[in-house]
C-alpha cells in the first residue's frame, strides 16, 4: 500500500474513533488529526465527515417525507 492511501486510511479511522468512541466533537478530532497526521490527513477527514454529514441530513429529509405520506 502507498504511503499516501495508508495516510489517508488512518485519517478516517482515527476520525471514526474520535467521534464515536472517545465522544469528541468535530472540531476537536479534525484538530487532533491536523496536529498528528498533518494537512492532508486533515483536509481528507473534513471531507469525509462533510459527506457522512450529508448522508445524515439526505436520511433525515427521506424520514421526515416518509412519516408525512
Amino acid at each position: 500500500m502507498g504511503k499516501v492511501k495508508g495516510l489517508l486510511m488512518t485519517a478516517e479511522a482515527v476520525l471514526y474513533e474520535g467521534l464515536n468512541d472517545r465522544g469528541w466533537t468535530n472540531e476537536q478530532t479534525l484538530a487532533f488529526i491536523k496536529k498528528e497526521l498533518g494537512q492532508m490527513a486533515y483536509d481528507h477527514a473534513k471531507s469525509v465527515l462533510e459527506d457522512w454529514n450529508e448522508l445524515d441530513n439526505h436520511n433525515n429529509e427521506r424520514k421526515v417525507t416518509d412519516g408525512d405520506s
